[in-house]
This record gives C-alpha cells, structure tokens and sequence, in this order.
C-alpha cells in the first residue's frame, strides 16, 4: 500500500463487476479502458467498487479485475434460441417453469377437444394473454426492485477488506454510468465531503432526461437526480462526443449547477479477439447478410429496418434479398419488434437475431457482411458506426445527435424517422456493387482509426492537464511520490467553492 501522502488512481469497476454475460455498450467500454490501464502497469493504479452495505469504497485486487474482464469476453452464444422444453430430460436437475406446465397441460389435455378449424385463432388469442403476462409481471418486478433498496451486486464475491483511507490527493475515477448502482452518487458524493478525494467520471449520455420515452416510467426522475448528483460531486467530467458535452452543459445551466470541466475522449473501436473457429462461425455468414450491431430497444430503431426488409422483398423478390442480422440483447420496450419477428412471415424468414456473440464472432461477421446499418433514434456516440467503418465497410445511419461525428460524409445518413430514405439507401448498397466498393475504397482511404489504446491515453492526458501528474509509471510510488504535489489550481478552487 502506498504511503499516507501518495497520489493513488483507483479505478471504480463497480459497474463492470454488476454487468453480467458478454460486454456491451458502458461495460464493453469499462473493459477496454481497465485492459488499457491494466497492461500500461501504472504503479499507482488500483481497482475498488462500492460496498453498498458499509457504503464505501473497497479496493479489488488486479487479479479478480483481469479475471472478470476474461469472463466479460467469453459468453456462451446464442442465435435465435429456441425455448426451454417442456418437459426436462430424464435425470435433469432442471425442474420445468409454471410457463412451461402449463403449455405442457394445454397441448395434452385441451388440445384434442379443441376443433381443428379454431386451433389456429385460440392459439394467437392464447399467445397474446401470455405475451400480456409477461409484461405485468416484469413490470411488477421492476416496481419492487425501485421500492426495495438494491443490494450490492455479487455481494458474495466481495473481498473482506477494510474500507479505503481515500486521502487528498488521490483520484477515483470512475469509467462506468453509475445510474445502474442505486444510491451509487449519493455515497460517492457523501465520500468525497468526508475525505477530500478527487473524481473523474466519464459520462455517455442524457439520453433518458431528452427522451423518456424511450425508457421505462420513473426512470428519468430518477436518471436526472443521479446525474445532478454527479455533476456537483466530480474535478473533472470525460464524454463521448460533442454533442453529449453539449447536452450536459445544457442540463447543468438549466438546473444552476456549478459545471465542471468537461472533455471529450473520442472511443476506441477496435475488437480483443482471437480467431473464431469453424464451430464458432455463426451460421448466417453461409450466404450474404447485412448486419445490425445495437441492443435491441425502441430507441434503437430496430422496428424501422423489418419495415425496409419487407418492402425490398416486395420490390425484388424474397430469392434476391440478403438475411438481415441483429446482433444484440433485450432491451426495452421491445414488444412491437418481437411481435414482427415472429408473426411476420416475411421477416421471420429473412431477419435472423444473434445474441452473446463473442468479440470473435463478432469480428467475424463485421468482416463478412456485406454493409452495416444503424438507424438509432438518438446516441451519446454509435460505437457500432465506428467499429463499422475501422472495418472498411460502408454505413447507413442516423444523421441525428452525436453519430454524424463519426464518419462525417463516409457514411450514408437519413433521419431516423425517414424510413423510405433509408430503403432507397439500403438498395443503392444492396444492388449496385460499383458503388458500394466505391465507398468501401473511400474508407480505406480516409478514415482514421481509433484504437482503445489511443482512447487510454487521450483520458491519461485529460487527467493530467486539469488534475496534475496523476499518473505514475516508476516501479515504487512509495518511493517516488510521497511528496508529490499533484494539486492543480483550478481544481482547487473548485473544490473550496
């Protein structure tokens, strides 16, 4: 442990150790910096997250940090999986769900006294009252969870150690949200008040103060106390984009909040992989595909491309449309895109949904598609479009918020609600070749790529200019920053006002 006055980094992986299965959006992003920062071996870097039940910080050590970003990294796939049986296998340990008992019942017992001429309506009316189901009840879940307070995430695996002296001149720096650990800012602002540490946070977007609507009731209240919260409690803010500094700066005015400094960091857009093996290859890569990389929400947009998809059937015929893939997870409110992937009978033979890909996989299907789409509503930034054109492969996007920051005029943009300008896009791509290879080679040429290494030290940099030398890369920060004046007048001033 470093001496009383020595500048330590911690780096808050609270989120990443919440987040479980395969890395996306905030945790893929929390990763990439932790293996950055993990493989410069910075001798006053270390790891803590919150003990929401002492309600402070405790310090995890590097070998578990590396260990959980290894397991971020190696979810099982899926790809449109089918549901559970009904009944389990001889000998399984798997009891059947009150879901699956009750099909099993229906099919045995009510099936054969139903008509054959009815079987087919039932069963829609049937499927819809589940459907329904399922709803109230994760709604229900979702009111107890915000009514009962959350306990600490993998609270089991957290080391039995004793809460961190966090002194003055040491910085937390927190990568990830935070909005998903309740009460998460009200105990990081409380620590700051007590001890005199400095944070960092690097924040993605207000996406859930401008659109509520894109989320679930009570959720924006509560998105916008959490980042007021932040606000008043961080030395320094890092964002994605322009135009998420803008919407903070916005937010912040409005509200009266003494605004910290707040910097951009453009993200990295390159995959850890390993080489995928022939049983790792998704089988959509058989035949040409168009691929969609994004959480599969309703901000995302996804509904748009099965209308695109059903109209260039009708145009062109079912034998001369590519497969369309959406590569991503659950999200919310995606009860209309879910009812047009399996009641539509175009879309469910020519748009397909692969979930827990790994980065392998994933890098093997940017490689393989024919182009990308990403037809968002609105974003903090679109790392999809990035990792997209680092590929060398053409774009049709959302020319809305932040995502024309990326690619500028390399990428083909149509406003999010334009759905008949994106097919035209979409066509242009699909059915004349020269033109799509003629933006592939402008691509190639143009674009200059970002990898999570350059997005580490653009965030080192940052740091550095409005907090001091935070930073120490000699083998004993004991010995070398005991006396170390990291102060910086700015901050100073802040943190006295």
């Amino acid at each position: 442990m470093p001496q009383q006055n020595a500048a330590v980094v911690w780096l808050d992986v609270t989120t990443l150790f919440s987040f479980k299965g395969r890395a996306t959006g905030i945790p893929r992003t929390v990763a990439a910096l932790c293996q950055e920062w993990c493989q410069r071996q910075f001798a006053n870097l270390r790891f803590c997250r919150l003990n929401f039940e002492t309600r402070s910080y405790l310090e995890i050590p590097r070998e578990q940090v590396l260990a959980k970003l290894l397991s971020l990294s190696a979810a099982t796939p899926v790809e449109n999986p089918p549901p559970a049986p009904c009944n389990p296998e001889p000998g399984s340990d798997v009891p059947p769900t009150l879901e699956q008992r009750l099909k099993d019942y229906l099919r045995r017992r009510v099936k054969p006294y139903i008509p054959q001429p009815v079987r087919a309506p039932l069963k829609k009316q049937a499927m819809a009252g589940l459907r329904l189901a399922r709803k109230i009840l994760r709604a229900g879940k979702r009111l107890a969870t915000m009514a009962v307070p959350r306990p600490a995430p993998d609270a089991v695996a957290l080391p039995q150690s004793p809460a961190l002296p966090l002194g003055p001149n040491d910085v937390v720096v927190c990568p990830g949200s935070g909005w998903e650990v309740q009460d998460g800012s009200e105990i990081c602002w409380k620590l700051k008040k007590e001890m005199g540490f400095r944070m960092v946070f690097l924040l993605y977007d207000a996406i859930p103060i401008k659109f509520p609507h894109f989320y679930g009731p009570g959720f924006a209240a509560y998105y916008a106390r959490w980042f007021t919260n932040t606000l008043w409690t961080a030395d320094l803010v890092v964002t994605i984009s322009e135009h998420s500094r803008k919407d903070f700066r916005a937010f912040a005015e409005e509200h009266s909040i003494p605004c910290p400094p707040i910097e951009v960091v453009r993200l990295g857009e390159n995959l850890y992989h390993s080489a995928a093996t022939e049983g790792q290859v998704p089988q959509v890569m058989d035949a040409p595909f168009v691929l969609s990389v994004g959480t599969l929400e309703i901000r995302k947009n996804h509904v748009l491309l099965c209308h695109v998809w059903r109209r260039l059937i009708e145009r062109h015929g079912a034998e001369n449309v590519p497969r369309l893939v959406l590569v991503g997870a659950p999200g919310w409110a995606i009860n209309d895109l879910v009812y047009l992937l399996e009641s539509d009978p175009l879309a469910r033979s020519h748009i397909t949904v692969l979930k827990g890909m790994t980065d392998a996989q994933l890098y093997a299907l940017y490689q393989n598609c024919l182009f990308t789409l990403y037809p968002s509503h609105y974003e903090g930034w679109g790392l999809p479009i990035s990792e997209s054109l680092a590929f060398g492969k053409c774009c049709v996007c959302s020319n809305s918020s932040s995502m024309p920051e990326i690619g500028g005029d390399l990428v083909a943009q149509h406003d999010p609600l334009d759905g008949r300008r994106c097919l035209e896009l979409v066509e242009q791509l699909l059915f004349d070749p020269a033109y799509r290879n003629y933006c592939e080679e402008r691509i190639r040429r143009h674009y200059q790529r970002t990898s999570w290494g350059d997005c580490a030290r653009q965030f080192q940099r940052l740091m550095e200019t409005h907090l001091g030398d935070v930073f120490d890369d000699k083998e004993d920060v004991g010995a070398n920053s005991t006396n170390r004046d990291v102060s910086h007048p700015a901050a100073d001033a802040r943190r006295a006002a």
